[in-house]
């Protein structure tokens, strides 16, 4: 009977050296936690590149650790807080989209600030963009509401500068029309005074009245800042000035003729004596 166990005993004693070792399933705690601790290693640099308004280094910082979560699935599925560090993940993923809408907004307003169009248009557009993108992650968040209103009213902001700007270039303009008008009136002044002196100069006074004519001119016709306040006042200014000169040329080229008359025609007429 002991030589029947035999072959037995022998096929027992070949499995158990020469079969192949198999996976017993054993869980490295160590690397469990080192894959735990660089996911939220990178988290953590992901927030601090975001308050640094670094959204490139962020976006790296968070890829990086989702990156280790998909790596070491397999191994994170011992982990008993495993649904926590989920939830770091997507809280994060949250905080990077609010991140790239937010700092945009931002950076549009600043841009706005410093009067600076091109720029506050670019980062508009691009925060409307992170914003649609974005949206389904974070209009849950309790700040939500205040992005999206603030993102709602930057296209006024930026109609406001461009308006503004707009006028700046329209009051250099004006300043510019004004500085023209008031030295071609000083000119008319300055020859109303030699006509006065000598009011029977015919090309003086044709001159006159072809310099106010030239400054009424430079006044008129329809402006795109026709409406603008400072522009009304200007032109009302210099129109109530040109009249008041226009009737002083008038009335001295009625002077200027009534001393022609009596110098160059009444002399001729016979009978005439400046004495009747």
């Amino acid at each position: 009977m002991r030589w029947r166990w035999i072959p037995i005993l022998l096929l027992l004693q070949l499995c158990l050296s020469g079969c192949p070792k198999r996976d017993t399933g054993e869980i490295n705690v160590d690397e469990i936690q080192k894959a735990v601790d660089s996911v939220e290693d990178h988290l953590k640099a992901m927030r601090v590149a975001l308050k640094a308004k670094n959204l490139g280094d962020a976006e790296d910082q968070y890829e990086d650790a989702t990156e280790i979560m998909e790596d070491n699935q397999a191994q994170l599925a011992a982990y008993p807080e495993l649904g926590l560090l989920k939830e770091k993940v997507h809280e994060a993923e949250s905080d990077l989209c609010y991140g790239f809408v937010s700092i945009s907004l931002a950076q549009f307003f600043d841009a706005i600030r410093q009067k600076i169009v091109s720029g506050a248009r670019s980062k508009l557009k691009i925060a409307r963009r992170e914003f649609e993108r974005c949206k389904p992650k974070i209009e849950s968040r309790d700040d939500f509401v205040a992005l999206q209103m603030n993102l709602d009213t930057a296209p006024q902001s930026l109609k406001d500068l461009e308006k503004e700007l707009l006028r700046d270039t329209w009051l250099k303009e004006i300043a510019g029309v004004k500085k023209d008008a008031r030295a071609g009136i000083q000119a008319i002044t300055k020859k109303l005074t030699s006509l006065r002196k000598q009011p029977n100069q015919k090309e003086l006074a044709l001159e006159i009245d072809l310099d106010i004519k030239s400054v009424r001119g430079s006044i008129s016709g329809d402006r795109e800042y026709s409406e603008d306040p400072e522009w009304l006042s200007v032109a009302g200014t210099v129109t109530g000035e040109l009249q008041e000169l226009d009737n002083q040329r008038a009335g001295l080229v009625r002077r200027g003729k009534i001393l022609w008359t009596v110098k160059e025609v009444l002399p001729r007429c016979p009978g005439w004596s400046p004495w009747v």
